[in-house]
């Protein structure tokens, strides 16, 4: 297996994260739907279901 390297979610890439999370609303905004939203490279489903497990708990506070 192909070890990919570290994803680093720079402010640039996070705000598309975002604008993705916004644009299809709490319901849709599932890793899947995110990840075609924001039609990034290299981005795999896990390194954006990580990624919203940490928005979401942090949202939460």
């Amino acid at each position: 297996a192909i070890k990919r390297p570290r994803l680093v979610w720079t402010p640039q890439l996070h705000k598309k994260f975002e604008s993705a999370v916004q644009k299809l609303g709490t319901e849709k905004a599932v890793p899947k739907n995110i990840m075609q939203e924001m039609n990034i490279d290299g981005l795999t489903r896990e390194n954006v279901a990580s990624h919203l497990q940490k928005y979401r708990m942090l949202r939460r506070k």
